[in-house]
């Protein structure tokens, strides 16, 4: 599977896509979509039918989970 670790959006800023992010975090496609539709992920930005996610609300995501254990 080819990795595009980082893919610039329509101004310009740059995203990560799904797979890294899950792979980030150490979660499945499926388990990243259902904590999203929890509201215990942040909203993906849609570019056509993929999804991307701002690199610093992962890592907010990830320090939020540092600061509950």
């Amino acid at each position: 599977m080819k990795s595009n670790t980082k893919t610039p959006d329509d101004s310009g800023r740059y995203l990560l896509p799904l797979m890294e992010v899950a792979s980030m975090i150490a979660m499945s496609r499926e388990t990243l979509y259902r904590k999203i539709r929890q509201g215990l992920f942040p909203e993906p930005i849609k570019q056509g039918n993929r999804s991307f996610f701002e690199p610093a609300d992962v890592q907010a995501y990830l320090a939020k989970l540092k600061r509950k254990h």
